[in-house]
């Protein structure tokens, strides 16, 4: 191991590096080396403390001269992976001076990023843990219990103040399907988040496709060092320790929030939504208590999540089979279209959970439910056979497409499914608009969330399941009048 060095030599070494404007959260530590070489050419300030060596000897030296070659070697390893340029991988822990320390690995550019943070020893307790996560999930026969299961199991793990499930739309949104918190907080179901990232297009933000930790919104951050004068900043897209944005601290503060955790969840390979975590005092969880989050309960919630969702989607596809059925013996029976409608219209908004919905035949149209004006239809099935999309996503709101009257009290989302112009069917949801305190917050403190908000209303999200169900809705578009 590389011994200190003498103060002076150490400060003189120390000056003459550049520091980058990448920071790092005080809960650990990072060093930066080269992926061929393992030469260290960024360190943050705070290395002294925990691995005992002085910064001047620590930028320039090999990081298995430093700390070992078991994390050398773990980096190299992890390096032949698949996929891990886009990850961050846990490593074996080591131990430096009595203090063990969790290690994980990550890649920028040509460079290893090394985490390192102190951890409690592992205990037998946390594998009962795993099998009580597995046997309550396990038990979940539908999506609400296994949504209000999950957040519970979290909250019980983790002792964070509020855990949610917030699901991803298709417009890069995401809506609060799950809370379990302390019975002083505000609710936050059916809540829509606005990102302070969140892409202008739409989109997922980049940033809720990994993990993310704050451990402290008021934590003063630690700089990065880096061995070489004029040398860029550091990029750290994978690291977990890293200093959120401002816009994300305020956007917390905004919140109530001085601690969250926020883990994507993903189905198969497609982003379905986070499990975030926030605390009102400064709290970080530990190292035992993420890899029991990461390896059992967020696995064994996926794997349930699909189960149930596939269940249900085979549910409701069996049912819009038989209701297609039913139309077509309506039909058969020389009634209406309009009259048939009526008749199955109740099972096939309850299928859907839809508040209403539309069949626009040719030039006639067909309506069930609550539904906006004709104008609004027509402009609706007017878009979707300009835009040739077989199933697109419209907020009302955004083109005042209904009433001033209406939309200060709710706003409305439909979902546009197309065949062949001019057959088309268009669902409705409505949603109270203004209902959540912390978006009047939010509404006021900034501008573009003001915009957000008018142009989309906190509306509530058509999921991928909708889009699937939709897709089995087609048949009803062959029937003519």
């Amino acid at each position: 191991m590389i011994q200190s060095p003498s103060p002076n030599r150490s400060t003189a070494r120390v000056e003459q590096s550049s520091e980058a404007t990448s920071f790092i959260q005080p809960i650990g530590c990072l060093l930066a080396a080269d992926m061929e070489t393992g030469k260290i050419s960024y360190a943050s300030r705070n290395c002294p403390d925990l691995l005992g060596v002085e910064l001047d000897l620590i930028l320039g030296a090999k990081l298995g001269d430093l700390i070992g070659t078991t994390i050398w070697h773990g980096a190299r390893n992890a390096a032949g992976l698949p996929g891990f340029e886009k990850r961050r991988i846990e490593l074996e822990g080591i131990c430096i001076g009595g203090c063990d320390l969790a290690a994980s690995v990550s890649q920028s550019g040509t460079l290893f990023i090394i985490e390192l943070e102190p951890q409690s020893t592992l205990s037998t307790f946390s594998f009962r843990e795993q099998d009580f996560i597995f046997t309550k999930l396990t038990a979940c026969d539908d999506l609400d219990t296994l949504f209000s299961t999950t957040t519970r199991l979290a909250r019980h793990l983790t002792g964070f103040d509020r855990v949610m499930i917030e699901r991803f739309d298709r417009n890069g949104m995401s809506e609060v399907i799950s809370e379990a918190k302390t019975g002083s907080d505000e609710p936050m179901m059916g809540q829509r988040n606005l990102y302070w990232n969140r892409k202008r297009d739409g989109g997922i933000p980049a940033s809720l496709l990994q993990p993310s930790l704050v451990s402290d919104v008021d934590a003063a951050p630690v700089a990065i060092v880096a061995a070489e004068q004029n040398a860029p900043s550091l990029d750290l897209p994978h690291v977990l320790l890293k200093s959120p944005p401002p816009d994300h601290l305020a956007q917390m503060k905004d919140m109530g929030s001085k601690a969250s955790l926020t883990l994507p969840i993903i189905v198969g390979s497609t982003p379905w939504g986070t499990l975030s975590f926030h605390h009102k005092t400064a709290k970080t969880p530990s190292t035992q208590v993420r890899q029991t989050l990461a390896h059992a309960l967020l696995p064994f919630f996926t794997v349930k999540l699909e189960q149930l969702r596939d269940r249900e989607s085979l549910a409701v596809c069996k049912k819009l089979s038989g209701l297609q059925m039913t139309l077509h013996r309506q039909m058969g029976q020389k009634r209406d279209l309009n009259q048939a409608i009526s008749l199955i219209g109740p099972e096939i908004r309850d299928a859907l959970e839809v508040d209403g919905f539309a069949l626009v035949a040719d030039s006639a149209s067909y309506s069930f439910g609550m539904v906006p004006s004709q104008n609004a239809i027509d402009v609706l099935a007017g878009r979707a056979k300009t835009s040739g999309d077989k199933i697109q996503q419209i907020d009302l709101l955004e083109d005042a497409l209904v009433s001033s009257a209406t939309s200060a009290e709710a706003t409305v989302s439909a979902l546009v499914v197309a065949e062949d112009a001019p057959y088309f069917l268009i669902l409705f949801r409505y949603v109270k608009a203004g209902s959540s305190a912390h978006y009047r917050q939010m509404e006021e403190k900034e501008s573009e969330t003001r915009e957000a908000l008018r142009t989309r209303g906190p509306a509530p999200a058509w999921t991928p399941c909708d889009f699937e169900r939709a897709e089995h809705l087609r048949p009803f578009l062959m029937i003519q009048s």
